[in-house]
């Protein structure tokens, strides 16, 4: 997909979701007039509140977008670092008693 036809598509979802919010419409009437499933609807309504318009951009399954990567980069170091922390707790309490070294790594 070219970069003009994906700001097409993002500006596409974007008037839908608008088309929604502004004319105080119900998620069906909007569905129904564009010919669009609930889910896909509520798919979009979700990343567009978290990414905004960035997070209208297709991203196949098969492949893993930029967006995609950086976000489970990021939960990934997260989940590595409360891990680290909790060791840190785990040897800091068994440290004094024990006579371990106070560097492990």
């Amino acid at each position: 997909m070219t970069k003009a036809e994906q700001v097409r598509l993002v500006t596409w979802r974007s008037k839908i979701l608008q088309y929604a919010a502004d004319r105080n419409r119900t998620v069906a009437q909007t569905r129904r007039y564009f010919g669009i499933s609930r889910r896909t609807y509520y798919k979009w309504e979700h990343r567009h509140a978290t990414d905004g318009d960035a997070g209208l951009c297709d991203c196949p399954y098969q492949k893993a977008c930029a967006y995609d990567f950086e976000y489970r980069l990021e939960a990934e170091f997260t989940k590595f670092l409360q891990y680290r922390r909790s060791c840190d707790r785990e040897l800091s309490d068994i440290r004094p008693a024990a006579g371990l070294p106070t560097r492990l790594f």
